[in-house]
């Protein structure tokens, strides 16, 4: 064999071997093609039943649950037990005209028992929220289905007709209804929800604080009880307003929360500030306050007695109109006057200082003149002439001076 044979020989060995060698990977390669399939395949199918298998033990971790919160097997112990819940905690709001109405428990499957429910009631938009919010506080396997509301005209009641369902799993074990609190409200407490409920207030327009009535001063003594009343008007006339003393309180003080009536008795001497809240019970209550200022002080001396004099009664039938005076007599040092009664015939003579009293005139003969005479009573002087009766004298302020 010759150089250019041993060449083409050679040649062809090195492409029968590339050519087998490239059937021959190929062969390789669709094996572990095939193999790696499978794996994936089996992969799946190990994911998947890992898969089931998790779901099963959360099925089984949620009935766990379920039966927890799941009414008594008993469904007829179940209804019972779950309207006296629903009645106790309708009561203990204080809504009023409850009827609660329930249907034979239905069975669904071999599983579960489901009771049905229908409330009617009445009650406000603040009692509607705290009975949802205790609703669903309660970890109880129970729904709303559906809540109806009707606004009462003239009132801030509600007319509230409420249907819900209850579930009993018939392998609860369980005697009881469940007490344990739910997990299926997202805030804490009823604050957050009374504010976005009850603070919109769909039923009705935006509530108004009451208006109080300004009080001033108010001034009292010491060891003597200080008394006023604080009062309020409120626009929405279905509004009731209550009263209430605002921090810091005056040791002893009082004040009543329907009509607003303020006590208190001070020890001592001195200037006081007290504040006092007004609140309505409107969709969210409003309220008001007023700042009262207290003085307290001894009261002052008392006004000296006044001496009340006596008033004469008018009388019927008075002697003194009929009372004359008839004669003057004497000289200027010893004049005397004589005044003739009619209505007795009697005469009086008298002089400069004596008394008269006759009828409504009293008092005494103040001075004699030649024709006229003066009477000093208490209140005045009255100058009497000749010929008039004792009515007739008129008011002078000092004695007529004698005739010369």
């Amino acid at each position: 064999m010759n150089a250019r044979e041993r060449i083409l020989a050679v040649s062809i060995s090195l492409l029968l071997i590339v050519v087998g060698g490239y059937f021959l990977f190929d062969r390789l390669e669709q094996g572990l093609s095939n193999r790696r399939q499978q794996i994936d395949k089996l992969e799946q199918q190990v994911v998947t039943l890992e898969r089931r298998v998790r779901s099963g033990k959360q099925a089984d971790a949620r009935w766990v649950g379920y039966r927890e919160q799941s009414l008594p097997a008993d469904h007829e112990l179940a209804r019972s037990l779950y309207q006296k819940w629903l009645l106790k905690e309708i009561d203990a709001i204080g809504m009023s005209g409850v009827t609660i109405n329930g249907v034979p428990a239905t069975s669904r499957g071999d599983a579960l028992h489901l009771h049905a429910f229908k409330i009617t009631c009445k009650g406000n938009i603040e009692q509607l929220t705290k009975w949802l919010h205790q609703f669903y506080s309660v970890d109880i396997l129970h729904r709303l289905r559906q809540l109806t509301i009707k606004p009462q005209s003239d009132s801030k009641l509600l007319d509230l007709t409420i249907s819900l369902e209850a579930v009993s799993l018939v392998d609860a074990d369980v005697s009881e209804l469940p007490t344990r609190a739910s997990r299926r409200l997202q805030r804490e407490g009823i604050a957050p929800y009374v504010e976005a409920i009850i603070g919109r207030n769909l039923f009705g327009p935006p509530n108004q604080p009451p208006r109080m009535a300004a009080l001033g001063t108010q001034r009292g003594n010491p060891r003597r009880p200080l008394t006023f009343a604080a009062k309020a008007e409120d626009s929405d006339k279905l509004d009731q307003v209550t009263f209430q003393l605002v921090e810091p309180q005056l040791s002893g003080a009082k004040l009543d929360p329907r009509s607003g009536a303020f006590q208190w008795t001070p020890s001592d001497n001195g200037e006081f500030e007290i504040t006092i809240e007004a609140r309505d019970n409107g969709f969210p209550a409003k309220t008001s306050q007023q700042k009262i200022r207290l003085v307290i002080a001894d009261p002052p001396p008392p006004p000296d007695p006044v001496v009340e004099k006596p008033v004469k009664k008018k009388l019927d039938f008075d002697p003194a109109r009929h009372t004359i005076l008839t004669g003057i007599i004497g000289n200027d040092a010893n004049r005397e006057i004589w005044l003739t009664i009619r209505t007795t015939g009697e005469i009086q003579k008298l002089h400069v200082g004596d008394r008269v009293t006759i009828g409504s005139i009293e008092g005494k003969v103040r001075q004699i003149t030649g024709e006229s005479f003066e009477l000093l009573t208490d209140e005045k002087c009255l100058l009497v002439n000749l010929g008039e009766n004792l009515l007739q004298g008129r008011e002078v302020t000092k004695p007529a001076e004698a005739p010369r």
